[in-house]
């Protein structure tokens, strides 16, 4: 109230200390002094105090405004729990109450004033607090399913031409091992130059790209991984000559490392399909390298700069430390190829076998029958999600680390990577159509550690699930755009018949009218009329 603590004057000053007598108040209700003080504290100050503090009555008590206030603003007052009002307190402002006259300025107050002021010294004062916060529903997050039981046992497939043929692989190893035997010691004894064996492992890639990629003879496949073999020999006995010092004239250096490797390479993914897959689906391509054209021309191009910068630039070709590195980065990527391999099984070649030719629903076509197809999410595949990808571009980067060769380098890095990353996209494709559920918890939860792999992946799924929904939208305003126009279409002719029917209903008959009198002459003469 502005009007409180409004000054008295100097007489009624001197009446009301008379009155009190010797200073009875507690220093906190009011005055901290014997006599009262001329400060003046307001209202206004009053409620501008932050928080509890203690409330100091006006030294200037005695108009009617600050009785009133007294009497009916108990909201202010007891908004104020620090006021620490004394017995001797209430008892001096009661006995001061009452023995004013009745002419005085202050009012005479009940015992309910006296009890109320009493109430809002000893009750706690009320304060705002918050309701306790909603417990939220935590999200539900992806988890990684259990881990996969292998079946004991054989697997037992519906056709017998499912069964594969482990006896092709194992005859493929005794050729192979004889074939080793005998390219290391051609090398050793020095029988063919090791330079023959590197032109004719570059022939072995360009006619194996055309000739080579439809043969599916038993004997052929034998032969060729027994001459995959002879080459590896070779290699072997070149790199040790070539680790202890043995400088030859036809010595080849670090190429004999990139020959042991590919050798592994090609032999590893055909005996892993002899034990894996069905005999029909062992071919030529099963040793990898007559598939893909542009693989066998990397072969050359390697070769070529590598030979090239090895005969001109001998004393800047190597550096060791890079090699080594090479190295240790082709050992990761087939350690990769042959881990995955093994864990997938028959899911590893999933989309191995294309319909035939007179196939007349290719789309329903089974290709392989897989036991236990699903999500892979063991192994190498619980923290990659391609694998054998990722062992490709290691092993591929390697191979131009070993050779040294920096052209190559950033030609192979990047079209390897962009034919990877072209071949994850379509393979995720199917994935998400096949286990839509399972595959993308999958996705949540793995990573992919090829460089911007995962960018590219979440983008083509984004962009895949929108193109579908626009699709399913498209069609579904299609629907509804082909049943309203045969609804206009039934309505006009519903409307069509309605007018020829009262035309005709309208038209004059002509049954018994004369031929060639006035009448029947006047529908040729004004036809409009008769419609």
């Amino acid at each position: 109230d502005p009007s409180f603590g409004v000054g008295l004057s100097e007489a009624d000053r001197l009446a009301l200390e008379e009155m009190l007598g010797p200073p009875k108040l507690n220093p906190h209700f009011g005055c901290t002094q014997p006599q009262m003080s001329s400060s003046l504290l307001t209202m206004n100050q009053l409620k501008s105090r932050p928080g509890p503090q203690q409330f100091l009555l006006s030294p200037r008590l005695g108009q009617d405004d600050d009785c009133e206030v007294l009497r009916t603003n108990r909201s202010i007052l007891g908004g104020y729990d620090a006021c620490n009002m004394s017995n001797d307190d209430l008892a001096a402002l009661q006995a001061m109450l009452s023995a004013a006259p009745k002419h005085s300025l202050f009012p005479q107050h009940s015992d309910e004033d006296l009890r109320a002021l009493h109430e809002m010294q000893t009750l706690p004062t009320p304060r705002f607090e918050p309701p306790p916060p909603r417990p939220a529903v935590p999200p539900v997050l992806p988890e990684r399913l259990q881990p996969y039981v292998a079946p004991t046992g054989p697997p037992v497939y519906s056709d017998e031409s499912e069964y594969p043929d482990p006896a092709l692989a194992r005859r493929s190893w005794k050729f192979s091992a004889a074939a080793l035997v005998c390219g290391s010691a051609i090398s050793l004894f020095g029988i063919i130059p090791a330079s023959w064996f590197v032109w004719t492992w570059l022939a072995l890639h360009v006619l194996g790209v055309i000739f080579f990629t439809s043969c599916d003879t038993e004997r052929t496949l034998v032969v060729a991984s027994a001459v995959l073999a002879l080459h590896g020999g070779v290699a072997v006995s070149e790199s040790l000559l070539w680790c202890v010092g043995w400088q030859g004239y036809s010595n080849v250096g670090p190429w004999s490392v990139i020959v042991i490797f590919a050798c592994l390479l090609y032999l590893h993914s055909f005996w892993s399909e002899c034990m894996i897959l069905p005999p029909d689906c062992v071919t030529s391509i099963s040793f990898f390298f007559p598939t893909f054209p542009a693989f066998n021309a990397a072969v050359v191009l390697n070769a070529l700069e590598f030979f090239l910068e090895w005969r001109y630039l001998s004393d800047w070709k190597l550096w060791w430390p890079v090699l080594l590195l090479g190295l240790a980065m082709m050992t990761a990527g087939i350690s990769l190829i042959h881990r995955s391999s093994r864990v997938a099984g028959r899911n590893y070649w999933a989309s191995c076998r294309d319909p035939p030719e007179d196939e007349e629903n290719p789309e329903d076509y089974v290709g392989l029958e897989i036991l236990d197809r699903r999500v892979v999410q063991e192994g190498a595949y619980r923290w990659e999600r391609h694998p054998a990808y990722l062992g490709a571009f290691l092993l591929g980067v390697g191979v131009e680390l070993v050779l040294c060769n920096p052209i190559m380098l950033i030609l192979v890095s990047f079209v390897l990577w962009a034919s990877l990353l072209y071949v994850s996209i379509e393979e995720e494709k199917e994935m998400y159509e096949e286990f839509p559920g399972a595959y993308a918890n999958y996705c949540t939860l793995t990573s992919c550690w090829l460089p911007m792999f995962n960018t590219f992946l979440a983008n083509a799924a984004f962009n895949r699930e929108m193109s579908e929904n626009a699709e399913k939208e498209s069609e579904e305003l299609d629907d509804e755009l082909i049943e309203e126009d045969e609804e206009v279409e039934d309505d006009e002719e519903g409307e069509e018949e309605e007018q020829e029917e009262l035309e005709d209903h309208c038209m004059p008959g002509w049954a018994g009218v004369p031929r060639g009198g006035s009448l029947w002459n006047r529908q040729f003469r004004d036809p409009w009329r008769f419609g």
